[in-house]
């Protein structure tokens, strides 16, 4: 079968908040913590953090940024749906106009 790209669903793409890092910081996590409390490999969220280094993948997976920020709603005692907000963005837009570009 052949899919057309026309006739895709685009999916929104998340990415790290630009404070990302600081933000784990800020309640006394550290990369390695996230990782392991959410059970996300280290190797996934360094591309995360530096997506230039693997160009090919796609985005966060949503079950991958929902475990990390259950993590940190919970060690700063805030929301869910909070934490997720606070830690990753849509990079939809970005990701259409640099293929526009």
């Amino acid at each position: 079968m052949i899919v057309r790209k026309e006739h895709m669903i685009e999916k929104p793409m998340l990415r790290p908040a630009p404070d990302f890092r600081s933000k784990l910081a800020s309640v006394g996590l550290g990369v390695d913590d996230v990782a392991k409390q959410a059970a996300v490999s280290r190797s996934a969220i360094f591309a995360w953090l530096h997506p230039g280094l693997q160009p090919v993948r796609k985005g966060i997976r949503l079950k991958n940024a929902w475990a990390v920020a259950r993590v940190y709603a919970a060690v700063a005692g805030i929301d869910k749906q909070d934490a997720f907000t606070a830690l990753f963005v849509d990079s939809f837009d970005d990701h259409r106009d640099q293929r526009r570009g």
